[in-house]
């Protein structure tokens, strides 16, 4: 296997950046809290009112946490290359090296 350029953005599982939360990930998440609330108080309700049953309740949270490790695991996998950049895959077999659009 040949050493890739210098210039190659180099992406391994243990080498992954660690996440950072911005200032504008923080306000986002602060405007979802009324929507959470609203959410909470209405399941609470339903569940009150016996218009739901808790087996229900439990399959949508299921679902949405499916859901939020789908999106999460997406958001860490998919990555896009400039014109002058390539990108090192390591996979079980082998690595190549693929280079961006242009």
């Amino acid at each position: 296997v040949q050493d890739p350029p210098a210039a190659t953005t180099h992406w391994r599982r243990d080498r992954l950046p660690p996440l950072k939360f911005s200032r504008a990930m923080a306000s986002e998440a602060l405007m979802m809290l009324p929507a959470v609330g609203v959410a909470v108080v209405s399941i609470g309700a339903a569940l009150w009112l016996k218009l739901v049953s808790i087996g229900f309740i439990v399959g949508l949270v299921f679902l949405a946490g499916i859901g939020a490790a789908a999106f999460a695991v997406g958001q860490r996998s998919v990555k896009f290359l400039g014109k002058d950049e390539q990108l090192l895959v390591e996979g079980f077999t082998g690595t190549m090296v693929l280079n961006g659009p242009g």
